[in-house]
């Protein structure tokens, strides 16, 4: 059973929803989902999270879940919708966590609230590139994939279909992915997320979609926090954000985990919330943090992970961890 959201009224008086998991005396991660999530997506990392000592906040994104509908322009409309509730909850500095097309929102917060956040930790980020040549159709084919492999077919409010679409990606999906989707936990999360996600309509779902066509790497240029990138070699449109950054980012760190699926950050959830833990713990002194237990200490070795400080004249090093 999933607990009731928390709610608060914005200054334009539109309701805005957000749910906490992790440690509720945790460092701050503002966590951004995947195109149309909720709230409930930052539910599979809850536990990973409460071990390192991590306050994870989700928000509903208008239109989403909870949220009252409210027009979004641009990803920096998000930013005067998160204030009032970083004002609310009196916090004043956060980590940001993001995965799929929620990148280009925690990209935006990172670029207009520079002295408040910390780090920048980014899961398989999907973007297209108004600059470069063919992007039309590579924009296309990265979210095909995203919205293939993260079950955007799975919003309908039909619990039949859900479980048709469900057991559709559980036979179309590898291995990997399958034993992922097996897990009832999970299961939950993902039909749950889904009925909430269009909970009042799909107008919040079409703008989530309408945002994920807008370029938002110029909000990177500016950004001298860490950038922590996490994807699989399976990752085509991660892929090119990364080569986007390697030339933007001042601090980037890429973690690259070799064929794992497209749900392999469930698996990870440990290995990512321990990057997190660690890139924050490099930017300042952060209290109350918990030893992580031996299980995540292991799970932070598997993987390929590339550093890379992406000034003129820099070197990569390839490691683990």
């Amino acid at each position: 059973m999933h607990k009731p959201p928390s709610q608060i009224k914005l200054p334009n008086g539109h309701s805005l929803s957000w749910g906490e998991y992790g440690d509720p005396k945790g460092f701050p991660v503002v966590y951004f989902a995947d195109l149309g999530g909720t709230r409930l997506e930052a539910a599979l990392f809850h536990e990973q999270a409460k071990e390192c000592g991590l306050r994870l906040l989700a928000i509903d994104r208008p239109g989403l879940g909870r949220s009252d509908f409210l027009a979004l322009s641009s990803h920096y409309d998000i930013v005067p919708v998160l204030k009032p509730l970083l004002a609310h909850l009196q916090i004043a500095r956060f980590a940001l966590l993001a995965r799929g097309v929620g990148a280009g929102y925690a990209a935006a917060v990172a670029h207009r609230m520079p002295t408040q956040v910390t780090a920048l930790s980014l899961i398989s980020p999907q973007a297209v590139d108004n600059t470069r040549g063919g992007p039309v159709m590579r924009a296309t084919r990265a979210l095909s994939r995203c919205m293939c492999r993260f079950g955007i077919s799975l919003r309908d409010t039909s619990q039949r279909s859900q479980s048709v679409q469900l057991q559709r990606l559980q036979d179309e999906c590898g291995s990997a992915d399958r034993k992922i989707l097996q897990q009832p936990r999970v299961i939950d999360v993902l039909l749950t997320d889904a009925a909430e996600g269009v909970l009042h309509g799909k107008k919040g779902l079409n703008q989530d979609l309408k945002l994920a066509w807008r370029d938002w790497l110029g909000s990177i240029d500016t950004l001298s926090i860490p950038v922590r990138l996490w994807q699989t070699s399976e990752d085509g449109g991660a892929a090119f954000v990364r080569s986007l950054l390697m030339g933007k980012a001042d601090d980037l760190k890429v973690s690259q985990l070799g064929a794992r699926g497209s749900y392999y950050f469930v698996r990870q959830a440990g290995s990512i919330m321990l990057g997190l833990f660690r890139t924050i713990k490099c930017t300042q002194s952060v209290s109350g943090i918990a030893a992580f237990s031996s299980s995540v200490s292991a799970a932070s070795a598997s993987g390929t992970t590339v550093a890379a400080n992406t000034r003129p004249g820099s070197k990569v090093r390839l490691g683990s961890g």
